[in-house]
């Protein structure tokens, strides 16, 4: 095990750097997690690269440092965890992750997959791809503009599900829509045509916009259908993240149904 003790320590500055810069991020293919449960999901994918523990708490963490290298294991005084932790709750424990390899193959145009047009919240992107990992679908392809998915807000906020998942960013959605073997739909809060009266039988590809201006017009003409999720109430749309769990579920039930 190492000890750090120091503020100035190298580790210490690259963990606040990749904390604060995506460039950074993909430039090492590493970035940060916090808490027990993340790092025991890193480990269990082989993602884990290191972990930074409060040294007066390493007893507590035995199945994570029993799973790495002890070179690979920090201890930490309360000054130095102070200085690394940029999330906005109190840990005892660091990690350091590998990101996930993603593949981008004949097998992503031919199967479900969600596809998401410069998303910005953390928080319903992490709750996307649970949705995602919860409905069986494995592929998830993200503008270059959608918010970074190794941020930690998203990392906090998909609660590791995302190492169980094929998340892909791509810079040209429009032809990976074009080169989508089936149906493309878009969701669209104002379409003619509902969700719950479009076959949902053969693999499909969803496509999700921004939360304040929805899907980029550029990509509608490339897109199978339009459809919008029947709201009886006076609510004029749902959040991103709510409206990806219907459709995505609606898909499952109308599969199960054909299933039985």
């Amino acid at each position: 095990m190492n000890l750090i003790t120091s503020l100035s320590n190298t580790k210490i500055k690259q963990i606040v750097k990749l904390a604060n810069s995506r460039s950074y991020r993909y430039e090492l293919c590493l970035s940060i997690i916090y808490g027990k449960h993340l790092i025991e999901e890193a480990i269990k994918h082989g993602l884990l690269d290191s972990v930074f523990i409060n040294q007066a708490k390493i007893n507590d963490y035995s199945f994570i440092t029993q799973n790495i290298s002890e070179s690979n294991i920090y201890c930490v005084n309360d000054e130095v965890l102070s200085k690394i932790n940029l999330s906005d709750s109190i840990t005892d424990i660091v990690g350091l992750i590998r990101m996930k390899p993603t593949m981008i193959d004949n097998t992503v145009y031919t199967n479900d997959c969600v596809i998401l047009d410069n998303i910005q919240d953390p928080g319903n992107l992490g709750t996307i791809l649970r949705s995602c990992a919860a409905a069986r679908v494995k592929n998830i392809v993200l503008s270059k503009s959608c918010v970074d998915p190794y941020s930690i807000k998203v990392l906090r906020s998909s609660q590791g599900i995302q190492f169980e998942l094929n998340v892909i960013i791509i810079a040209d959605i429009a032809r990976f829509i074009s080169d989508y073997k089936y149906d493309v739909i878009a969701a669209m809060p104002n379409a003619k045509d509902s969700l719950y009266a479009r076959e949902l039988s053969t693999p499909c590809a969803w496509l999700f916009g921004n939360e304040g201006s929805g899907v980029s017009k550029s990509l509608l003409s490339n897109v199978t259908h339009q459809l919008t999720i029947p709201m009886p109430g006076k609510a004029e749309s749902l959040n991103v993240a709510m409206a990806a769990t219907v459709c995505l579920f609606e898909m499952q039930r109308q599969r199960a149904t054909v299933r039985q």
